[in-house]
């Protein structure tokens, strides 16, 4: 009898624990629903799914999510994964580029799951071109996108996962480059009422992006009204983005 009462009180507990983490979820999800910085974001190109599946169901796969695409789409769903499980994505997107996403996810029985992906974006060279030779310099550049991520999910009951992943995200277009880390965090929940399942997921969760490197050097004469001033060595204004 005691055994049994311990038994139903830690359910209890642990159902009142994801309750409570469920909530908390929804409101951060809430607060931050909507901003979509518009015109100033940067990393555009994690905003492109992958998975033929999840992209068939009009990218609604947060609750859904149980392959390696749920490093991409919410991280609690690796918890599901049952066996070591590779998943490659490759897109021959418009205008010749290309994106690829790989994802890793290995079970550690009761400790959890862990993850790694690798999600890219690339293109083939452009010549570059100025106002003074609109129809190209002769010289080329090349310009790519790149997102390292680690993932950790737990099953915290037979209903509730939950999950987190750490990405570094790196920009780069012929000598100017830019990185910063972010956060995606994510839960599942399974109602058991028809099959229904509840997922949250906040993504690309990070600090802000600058280019920086040569391509911003430039000459500027420091008074245009005075003559005679000599062009000094000048780096264009940069503005930080978020991504």
């Amino acid at each position: 009898m005691t055994e049994k009462y311990q038994q139903f009180g830690g359910n209890k507990m642990n159902k009142k624990v994801s309750y409570i983490l469920l909530c908390l979820l929804l409101s951060v999800t809430l607060v931050f629903a909507g901003n979509d910085n518009t015109g100033t974001s940067a990393a555009n190109f994690l905003k492109i799914g992958v998975s033929p599946r999840a992209l068939a169901l009009g990218g609604a796969f947060v609750a859904n999510a149980n392959d390696f695409s749920s490093l991409y789409w919410n991280p609690a769903g690796i918890a599901r994964v049952k066996s070591l499980e590779v998943g490659v994505s490759y897109t021959d997107w418009i205008l010749d580029i290309q994106h690829s996403f790989v994802g890793v996810v290995y079970p550690l029985g009761s400790v959890g799951t862990i993850g790694v992906s690798f999600n890219s974006l690339s293109m083939d060279e452009m010549e570059r071109t100025t106002p003074g030779e609109p129809h190209g310099t002769g010289a080329y550049f090349s310009a790519g996108d790149l997102a390292l991520g680690i993932a950790y999910a737990r099953q915290l009951t037979d209903r509730f996962m939950v999950g987190v992943k750490f990405k570094y995200i790196h920009e780069s277009i012929s000598f100017s480059t830019a990185s910063t880390m972010a956060i995606d965090a994510g839960t599942q929940f399974i109602t058991g009422f028809h099959g229904m399942r509840i997922g949250m997921s906040i993504s690309n969760f990070g600090g802000k992006m600058t280019m920086r490197g040569t391509d911003q050097m430039t000459k500027a004469d420091i008074d245009e009204v005075i003559e005679g001033n000599p062009m000094k060595e000048s780096r264009l204004r940069e503005y930080q983005t978020h991504i």
